[in-house]
């Protein structure tokens, strides 16, 4: 597996897949997709002779945050932070044999979750609201062991991204004139802040299970390695921005335990590290993995829905419905219960979508937390 660490020149845009009007204003999302970063990296074996480039990646884990050495996450969902102080709070699941969420002396009506479903909450004295911002290595090791965090282990996103407006001029690219008298438009980028970087990991295809032929140029990892050192350059975003980027060979998964034994029926929490997708009804009833392991989902934190665009030749797609998908965003955290008594990767895919890579990665916490 090689690290990719990217920094960009100047501004990013990534779209969201909504519609763009002239005359409107569009801004960036706020954080990138998988998918994105992959076609980037991808671009760069586009004119090697006898490679694949659509092929050539088997699995990609990222994008992330980094700053000096440390890595940084998208904060947990399940966590919230006080309006008062720098204090946070972990929701917790309701208890199974009392779901039961509204009782009033005013009305008969209260509400009973069903039996494979419940919801979270917070129970303190403080006034509480969704952190939005990332948690550091060591934070996620502390939340995966169901251990407290503070403030020292985590980035507020005005402290890693500011945006900027720019005015932009749809041109006609027959005539390179103004195409329209209404023709302006207003895009809103993102920067990345002074020290901050995007990490990406990439696992490529040399065992050619996708028919890739990457061996066809490169014999292993470490001469890929050298050739990425030279090129040092790819464009990124909607706007093809330039970023430069450093490479060294560099497992993801080895910065946490291999695997995890779960039991049937004990609840676990999953954090998304990356965006999850949906089916075509923007629902899910359960996640599956690995060898067919697959759990009931009991609850879901989560900061919303969003969509995620992705516009490829390689794949052949001409109705746009079917180059989006709704998902939820990253740092959503999944409550469920193995249907079966398993052996997994704490890292892993979860409902791995065809053409989204890099989508729904999940890592796995110990039992017994919120």
């Amino acid at each position: 597996m090689i690290k990719f660490c990217i920094e960009p020149f100047d501004v990013l845009f990534f779209g969201g897949g909504k519609p763009f009007n002239i005359g409107s204003v569009v801004q960036s999302i706020e954080f990138p997709f998988p998918h994105t970063f992959a076609g980037a990296i991808s671009s760069i074996f586009q004119d090697l002779p006898g490679i694949n480039e659509n092929k050539i990646l088997k699995n990609v884990y990222g994008p992330f945050l980094i700053k000096g050495e440390t890595l940084y996450f998208p904060f947990p969902a399940s966590i919230v932070k006080s309006k008062n102080n720098n204090t946070f709070h972990c929701l917790s699941i309701l208890d199974e044999n009392k779901q039961i969420l509204v009782k009033s002396n005013y009305t008969n009506k209260i509400y009973e979750p069903k039996i494979n479903e419940s919801c979270l909450f917070y129970k303190g004295p403080d006034e509480v609201e969704n952190f939005n911002g990332f948690l550091s290595l060591k934070g996620l090791e502390k939340w995966l062991e169901n251990e407290d965090i503070d403030s020292s282990y985590v980035a507020h996103y005005s402290e890693i991204f500011e945006k900027e407006g720019r005015i932009g001029i749809k041109i006609d690219n027959q005539t390179n004139t103004v195409k329209d008298d209404d023709a302006l438009y207003r895009i809103v980028f993102s920067r990345l802040k002074n020290g901050w970087k995007f990490v990406f990991f990439v696992e490529f295809d040399f065992d050619n299970k996708n028919n890739s032929n990457i061996k066809r140029r490169f014999e292993d990892e470490n001469e890929l390695v050298e050739y990425l050192r030279k090129v040092g350059v790819i464009k990124l975003g909607g706007e093809m921005r330039t970023a430069s980027f450093n490479v060294e060979l560099e497992n993801f998964k080895d910065y946490f335990e291999q695997k995890i034994e779960l039991k049937k029926d004990n609840i676990y929490r999953i954090l998304f590290l990356t965006y999850f997708t949906l089916d075509e009804n923007s629902s899910f009833d359960y996640l599956s993995c690995e060898n067919n392991n697959n759990f009931d989902i009991i609850a879901v934190a989560s900061r919303g829905l969003c969509n995620l665009a992705i516009n490829s030749k390689a794949l052949q797609l001409t109705n746009f419905t079917k180059r989006t998908k709704r998902a939820l965003k990253p740092g959503s955290v999944f409550y469920v219960k193995p249907k079966q008594d398993c052996i997994i990767d704490v890292v892993t895919f979860f409902n791995k979508p065809k053409n989204f890579i890099g989508s729904n990665l999940g890592i796995i916490a110990k039992e017994g937390g919120n």
